[in-house]
């Protein structure tokens, strides 16, 4: 059973979920965001010289491979330890 708690501090709102609920949604967006990631891979042939448009790609691409790390950590906190 999942449990939330919504919270509303000086104007803003914050959302509890209890572990089991948030573990579940993170691996759901590590696989959508790891799909998103290879398919930027995929599509991406480095940044010619000057070019902003190949510029913007890598930055984008640098963003994505970041989140996949944060969302990663995050996962990893959650799970604990490993024994």
């Amino acid at each position: 059973m999942s449990c939330a708690v919504i919270l509303a501090v000086g104007g803003d709102f914050f959302m509890y979920v209890d572990k089991k609920t948030k573990l579940a949604e993170l691996l759901v967006k590590k696989a959508e965001y790891e799909a998103k990631l290879k398919f930027a891979h995929s599509h991406f042939r480095g940044v010619a010289h000057e070019d902003a448009a190949g510029e913007l790609k890598y930055v984008e691409l640098k963003v994505l491979e970041d989140h996949v790390e944060s969302i990663k950590r995050e996962i990893e906190a959650l799970q604990g330890p490993v024994a």
